[in-house]
């Protein structure tokens, strides 16, 4: 049996390759860059620019975690 902690991995790890993978070519590590940036504590700059970042956070983010409800 996985149990909880194997289950909470797996929809982590789909959820992170459903906003990342698509036809944009966005990479893994500059979409990770851009969620870290979103966290006032750290202080991170954005590596995507305008287009990308609505790409990420206005069309793929949501469509994921409505996805990840269902």
């Amino acid at each position: 049996m996985v149990g909880w902690a194997g289950a909470v991995t797996f929809l982590v790890v789909a959820l992170a390759a459903g906003v990342a993978v698509g036809p944009a070519g966005l990479a893994v590590p500059e979409v990770l860059a851009a969620f870290a940036a979103k966290l006032p504590v750290l202080g991170i700059e954005s590596p995507l620019g305008a287009t990308e970042s609505t790409i990420v956070f206005e069309l793929r983010l949501p469509r994921v975690v409505l996805g990840a409800v269902v």
